[in-house]
């Protein structure tokens, strides 16, 4: 199950607590995780009892409707509030460049604190224009071998765009959240 999986799962699971699974599913579903988060409907499922076998959630109660379908509701542990806080500051600062994960911690915002949030979008700041620096350079290194053919470059410029467009956001993100932006949000 990757980072991303867990991360929507525990916080959809923190966000409607106690919750059953298509409750789980249904929330993520409205959210259209499925699209951008890469986060299959059928894996919630698979997250949810891997999550509850480690620790991560337990489970309070299996119950069955009207119908006699079974449905088991969750509720995180100390361990998954733990483990949830850890991937959401991962998100933040990660470089993963299919952006589930930073797609996922965007529509989690509410509940990253901000006083934890601003060293961090700082952090990938430092990062994306590092980032930028070495695109270039290699850019420049790969023109200079003379062999490489003309359109890898194109690589390096797509990359470099990506980069500028994310480092772009993220600097209006961190000043909207400097002069106040999202107030009310979870602070713990």
């Amino acid at each position: 199950m990757s980072a991303t999986t867990r991360l929507v799962v525990l916080g959809a699971v923190r966000r409607y607590q106690p919750a059953h699974g298509y409750q789980i599913r249904q929330g993520l579903l409205s959210w259209r995780m499925d699209e951008w988060a890469n986060v299959a409907p059928g894996s919630v499922y698979h997250a949810l009892k891997s999550m509850a076998r480690t620790g991560l959630l337990r489970v309070v109660e299996d119950e069955r409707d009207a119908g006699n379908v079974a449905r088991t509701v969750y509720e995180m542990t100390d361990a998954g509030e733990a483990e949830y806080r850890n991937l959401l500051r991962a998100a933040w600062i990660g470089r993963n460049r299919t952006y589930d994960s930073l797609m996922a911690a965007t529509a989690l915002l509410p509940d990253m604190p901000r006083e934890e949030l601003i060293p961090l979008l700082k952090q990938r700041i430092t990062q994306l224009e590092a980032d930028a620096l070495l695109t270039e350079s290699g850019k420049e290194t790969v023109r200079a071998m003379g062999h490489t053919p003309l359109h890898v470059s194109e690589l390096f410029d797509l990359t470099g765009g990506l980069a500028a467009a994310e480092l772009a956001w993220v600097r209006t993100l961190l000043a909207k959240i400097e002069d106040g932006a999202y107030q009310g949000w979870t602070t713990a």
